[in-house]
């Protein structure tokens, strides 16, 4: 089923985790950003779900995913 948690969380599984810097910027001026680091899916949900009809996610061994796109 496309888009179900299951098939996300399989697929998040198989391509792996890195981690990655989130950088907040603070409301008031005078304080300082706050830089955290996680550890995030390397393809997210929001990469997940935005894909079309004719797209996918490939990761050859030990490269990144990367996004494809299939022509007819």
């Amino acid at each position: 089923q496309p888009g179900d948690p299951q098939s996300i969380e399989v697929f998040q599984k198989l391509f792996g985790k890195s981690r990655q810097q989130i950088l907040s910027m603070p409301i008031s001026r005078y304080d300082h950003p706050v830089v955290t680091t996680e550890l995030l899916p390397i393809v997210g949900d929001e990469d997940l779900a935005s894909l079309a009809a004719g797209e996918c996610y490939i990761k050859f061994l030990s490269a990144e995913p990367e996004r494809v796109r299939f022509y007819r």
